[in-house]
């Protein structure tokens, strides 16, 4: 059974400054996986970049962990932009 979760990442060019909120986990039915979660998240100053990450947990021999398996990036010039 595939376990999902969304990572949110703002990205600033200063790491330091870097911003990131997760969903909760949910399972995946039928290769099909519906997040219906409103994520508010901080986008500071010089952020240029919304990250969407998608995670499943995987079984180690130290327990469970999170493997990504997906990832884009927004522009947020793009977005703000309408492009």
């Amino acid at each position: 059974m595939l376990i999902l979760q969304l990572e949110l990442k703002s990205k600033n060019k200063d790491p330091a400054s870097d911003t990131k909120k997760r969903t909760s986990t949910i399972k995946c039915v039928k290769g099909k996986a519906l997040f219906r979660e409103t994520l508010p998240m901080e986008v500071r100053e010089g952020a240029e970049e919304l990250r969407i990450i998608v995670c499943k947990t995987v079984q180690t021999r130290d327990g469970p962990r999170q493997s990504v398996i997906a990832a884009c990036g927004l522009y947020i010039r793009d977005v703000l932009a309408g492009k």
